[in-house]
């Protein structure tokens, strides 16, 4: 024979390990999901601003004009615009050169960069995305990057 005030206990205790079961699968699924987010975006970044740093390095080496004349002056020889996007990831970033490389970095989630150019010449300036101009001068020899 049972005792009649036991059974209560053991529904109680059944629903118990039923209720912490179900917060322990939806805990699991909520950091996976967390997870995969996190691996995506950083996957999309990298593509996406791999791709904005090409556009740049493209940009320069097309408003390069290699020329054995020496211009007494600082003479605008190559003159480009390019259309970069507004936003990557949905946050502003910002392009530029550090030494002979040009940097691509967001500005919310911190993600960051670098392609080479490889052209021997100065490289200034910086881009918030938009419209940018590219423009190469001799004497001395650079390449600046603002935008238009």
């Amino acid at each position: 024979m049972t005792d009649k005030k036991t059974l209560g206990q053991s529904v109680l205790f059944t629903h118990t390990i039923l209720i912490g079961f179900t917060l322990f699968i939806i805990f699991v699924v909520v950091v996976t999901f967390s997870n995969l987010r996190s691996d995506y975006q950083e996957f999309a970044a990298d593509n996406e601003m791999r791709q904005v740093c090409l556009l740049v390095k493209n940009a320069v080496e097309g408003a390069y004009i290699e020329s054995d004349y020496a211009s007494p002056t600082n003479t605008t020889h190559g003159y480009l615009f390019v259309d970069l996007p507004d936003k990557l990831l949905g946050t502003g970033y910002r392009t530029g050169f550090t030494g002979d490389s040009v940097y691509v970095e967001t500005y919310g989630p911190s993600f960051n960069v670098t392609c080479k150019v490889g052209l021997n010449i100065t490289y200034a300036g910086s881009s918030n995305g938009g419209l940018t101009s590219v423009v190469f001068t001799r004497s001395p020899e650079r390449v600046e990057i603002k935008n238009a």
